[in-house]
């Protein structure tokens, strides 16, 4: 697989984990994030607010390669949807990443 479609495929994952009805767990997910989404779904919840539908795009800014290493710097950008009992709103959240692969696989 391409690193382009590993990345993609890595951030379609992470925006599932926003409107999954269940905690969902990947191998890439840090503690922090997770602790993050389970917040906000609490938050949401709190709220009576529901995620009617969650988009994410990404672009590679940067990449470096040492030997059979590379860094790979690319941006995320999420756009949810969310309905309030009486109303809607579009939140969006932009996130600066670094992916690294060893051989051309993702590893973190």
């Amino acid at each position: 697989m391409r690193i382009d479609e590993q990345i993609k495929k890595l951030i379609e994952e992470r925006n599932e984990s926003y409107v999954s009805p269940c905690v969902v767990e990947h191998q890439f997910l840090h503690d922090d994030e997770q602790e993050s989404i389970e917040r906000k779904r609490h938050l949401f919840e709190k709220r009576k607010a529901i995620i009617v539908k969650s988009t994410v795009d990404g672009q590679i800014l940067r990449s470096d390669r040492l030997d059979d290493r590379m860094t790979v710097n690319y941006l995320v950008h999420y756009q949810q949807l969310v309905k309030l009992p009486t109303s809607f709103y579009i939140e969006e959240q932009l996130q600066e990443r670094q992916a690294e692969f060893v051989e051309n696989l993702l590893v973190s």
